[in-house]
């Protein structure tokens, strides 16, 4: 897969995994848990504020390939996200979380972090529009960075990187030192093939968390890929 989407946890269930990676936002502590196949971070353990990290295999295998989306009889996009079911580990599955915050949302409909938790509900299940739907009612309810991080990961995973990262700049403007939505921004950049502009985003990121295992790496993976294309070109000179 060209991507993987890694989740916020409500839980409180500590430890961390994978690279170990920790990221400090807004005074909350995110820890780093599991790794997809591609030995990547899915997810971000114990985060208040339901945040969603995006993440890509980078560069990803076979080349820039986009994430494969089926789109079902109703003419809805599905791509299941499994690696968020950890989640709802609380409800006793994802399908039990959709119940309760389905009904949830209908006592509490002007509750925006109900509506973020039943879009990443959606996002296990792979009803990515209805996912859709929930942030951006989020949104409507209480522009947050959190809730925009959300939503481009989901525009992410769909192959709609531009709207990806439109989302992930709004959420900078409201707080420009959120480190989840500069390493999004950087993955986005990076799978569209925007090097320098990925190797900002990193670089920003790594302002903010110095210790982010994985921007870190993406960030020299970038340079050594820069500095060889700039050898390239300064040979055809010759």
């Amino acid at each position: 897969a060209a991507a993987a989407a890694a989740a916020a946890s409500t839980l409180g269930r500590g430890g961390s995994g994978g690279d170990g990676t920790t990221v400090d936002v807004n005074k909350h502590k995110y820890s780093a848990v599991d790794l997809d196949e591609n030995g990547l971070p899915y997810g971000i353990r114990d985060a208040p504020q339901r945040a969603v990290i995006t993440t890509g295999k980078w560069p990803p295998p076979g080349g820039l390939a986009q994430p494969r989306v089926e789109t079902g009889e109703n003419g809805r996009r599905f791509h299941p996200e499994p690696a968020l079911a950890v989640l709802f580990d609380r409800y006793g599955g994802v399908d039990a979380a959709l119940e309760v915050l389905t009904r949830s949302t209908a006592l509490n409909p002007n509750d925006p972090v109900l509506w973020s938790d039943l879009g990443n509900a959606y996002r296990v299940k792979g009803d990515s529009d209805r996912a859709i739907e929930c942030f951006e009612s989020a949104l409507s309810i209480q522009p947050h960075p959190d809730f925009f991080l959300n939503l481009g990961g989901v525009r992410f995973v769909l192959g709609e990187l531009d709207e990806a990262i439109r989302l992930f700049t709004l959420g900078l403007e409201m707080n420009p030192r959120h480190v989840l939505l500069q390493f999004s921004m950087g993955n986005a950049f990076a799978v569209l093939g925007r090097k320098e502009e990925a190797a900002r985003s990193f670089e920003a990121t790594l302002r903010i968390q110095p210790d982010f295992a994985a921007a870190d790496q993406y960030l020299r993976n970038l340079r050594h890929e820069l500095q060889q294309q700039r050898i390239q070109s300064s040979t055809l000179w010759f």
